[in-house]
C-alpha cells in the first residue's frame, strides 16, 4: 500500500457528553489523549489532520492540521466527510484516509502496520479494524470515492424521494435511511407516507429505518433502535389520512 495516498485524521469533534468533558484534553501520565494518538501515528503519514469543534491543546507539528466539522451534528461521520472536504478543497492527491479515535492511548502503530499490509484494496473501499469478533468503526480506512456516496436527501432533494440519507455499506452498494424521531418511547407511533412506505418494500434489500426515541433537548440525548428492510414486514400500519379531489 502507498502510504503517501493516505490521509491521517483524528476525530475530535466530539461533545463528551457522557463523560462530563473533552476526553482527547485529559491526562494520562502527564500527556493528553490525543497526544497519546499523535505520537503513535505521527510518523506513519506524510499529513495529519485533526477535526475538531473545540478548543484543544497538542504537541504542534509542521505536518499536523486542525480543521472544524464543516457540518456539525453528524457525529463521527461528519469528521470523515469534513476530511474528505478538506481533500477536495485544498486539492491534495489523497485516496484514502485513514481515521482514529483520540481516547486510545494504548494504541500502537504496529497495529496500523498489520492492519495497513493485509488490505487488498481491490476488495472493497471501506476497511475496519476487528478484534474479538467486534468492529471499532473509528479504526477506519475510508476511500474518498465515498464522498459523493453519502448525502442528506431531504435537504438535497426535497421529501418525495421515499427516504432521507443515501449512504453506502462496507462493499460501497447504495443504502437508504429514513430517519423517524419521537420524544416518547420505542412503542411511539410515527407516520410515514405511502412514498415512503413503497420505497422501503421495493428497495427492502438496503433499506433501514431509523428509529430515533425517547429524545431530550437539553442535554442531547436519546436512543436509537434500527430496522432493516421492507416497513410493513416489522411494524402496523393504520391509514390515517386520506387524499381528496373535488367531484
Amino acid at each position: 500500500m502507498d502510504h503517501s495516498k493516505i490521509l491521517g485524521v483524528v476525530l475530535a469533534g466530539g461533545k463528551s457528553l457522557r463523560f462530563g468533558e473533552d476526553k482527547s484534553q485529559v491526562k494520562l501520565n502527564n500527556k493528553s489523549l490525543i497526544d497519546h494518538i499523535l505520537s503513535e501515528i505521527l510518523t506513519e503519514f506524510k499529513e495529519l489532520l485533526i477535526v475538531s469543534n473545540n478548543s484543544i491543546e497538542f504537541n504542534k507539528s509542521e505536518n499536523i492540521s486542525i480543521i472544524s466539522d464543516f457540518k456539525n451534528n453528524l457525529g463521527p461521520l461528519g469528521g470523515v466527510l469534513t476530511a474528505m472536504k478538506w481533500i477536495k478543497d485544498n486539492n491534495k492527491d489523497y485516496q484514502w484516509i485513514s481515521t482514529f479515535p483520540t481516547d486510545t492511548p494504548f494504541f500502537k502503530n504496529q497495529i496500523l502496520k498489520d492492519f495497513h499490509d493485509k488490505i487488498n484494496l481491490k476488495n472493497g473501499k471501506l476497511f475496519f479494524i476487528k478484534s474479538n469478533n467486534t468492529r471499532h468503526n473509528i479504526f477506519g480506512l475510508w476511500s474518498i470515492d465515498l464522498a459523493d456516496k453519502l448525502e442528506h436527501v431531504s435537504m438535497t432533494q426535497g421529501d418525495g424521494t421515499g427516504y432521507d440519507i443515501k449512504s453506502f455499506n462496507i462493499d460501497g452498494t447504495d443504502r437508504f435511511i429514513e430517519v423517524k424521531t419521537t420524544k416518547q418511547g420505542l412503542d411511539a407511533e410515527f407516520f410515514m407516507s405511502p412514498n415512503e412506505i413503497e420505497f422501503s418494500e421495493l428497495n427492502n434489500q438496503n433499506y433501514s429505518l431509523y428509529r430515533v426515541y425517547d429524545l431530550r433537548l437539553d442535554p442531547l440525548t436519546g436512543s436509537l433502535y434500527i430496522y432493516d428492510g421492507d416497513i410493513l414486514n416489522g411494524f402496523d400500519k393504520e391509514a390515517t389520512e386520506f387524499r381528496l379531489r373535488s367531484k
